[in-house]
């Protein structure tokens, strides 16, 4: 499969953001073995705030599987390139903010 040289640039830096997501998940772990976000006792959630930090870096892995097939999409789509990249920038960056 070919990608084209943005495709390939927009998905090295969404692979290389995959350690932030990595991280939440690695907290959310730490939220449900031990019912903390830190170390600190004094750190608690609620239940509200549980399941929004579990959605949240969910949604957030499936997010950047579907913004890494995007790239591959748009290498096929018919728009203008200013459209291609903001269409291209957007999508990673909405993972970003999501989970953040």
């Amino acid at each position: 499969m070919w990608l084209s040289r943005e495709a390939r640039l927009v998905s090295a830096i969404t692979l290389l953001v995959v350690p932030t997501i990595m991280y939440g998940g690695w907290t959310l772990l730490g939220i449900l073995t031990h019912g903390t976000v830190s170390p600190s006792p004094d750190v608690h959630l609620d239940e509200t705030q549980w399941a929004l930090w579990r959605a949240g870096h969910a949604h957030a892995g499936v997010w950047t599987v579907l913004s890494l097939l995007l790239q591959i999409f748009l290498d096929s789509a018919r728009l203008s390139a200013s459209a291609k990249w903001l269409a291209r920038i957007c999508a990673p960056l909405a993972v970003v903010f999501l989970s953040a």
